[in-house]
């Protein structure tokens, strides 16, 4: 079908659609070739010179040297919103390599009442003696 053979104002509804998904088209291209500046987070991230894990964990740390360490930055983590009821005695057992340990403790709520959540933490020993630690509330 020619172009001239076409009523003017399907001609000009024609035109405005192909001039509509031109220009869609070269936004898309300027947004693909565009340079990303670093986000606030990742901005910060830099500067730290932090790990790449780090920065995926959400900054939290996840490598130890002992598993004291991991045991209480775990705790100290957990504590800014919760109280965390501990047993009357932690059997910190040693942990062979490639092998992990799992603990479970109750969490109160701010004004002192039992919580439905708890705390679990997973230590796992690495085959270079590091200790890695993932721990979450349920």
């Amino acid at each position: 079908m020619a172009l001239y053979s076409v009523p003017t104002y399907k001609r000009f509804n024609i035109m405005k659609n192909t001039l509509f998904w031109i220009g869609l088209a070269v936004l898309s291209l300027q947004d693909l070739f565009k340079k990303q500046s670093p986000t606030k987070k990742q901005q910060q991230f830099l500067e730290t010179g932090g790990t790449a894990q780090a920065f995926i964990a959400g900054q939290k740390q996840i490598y130890f040297e002992s598993q004291a360490q991991a045991l209480d930055y775990a705790f100290d983590d957990v504590e800014r919103k919760f109280e965390i009821v501990f047993p009357d005695y932690i059997w910190a057992e040693h942990i062979s390599y490639g092998k992990y340990k799992k603990y479970t403790f109750d969490l109160l709520t701010e004004n002192g009442n039992m919580s439905r959540k708890i705390l679990v933490i997973m230590i796992y020993r690495l085959e270079s003696g590091t200790y890695e630690l993932t721990y979450y509330v349920a």
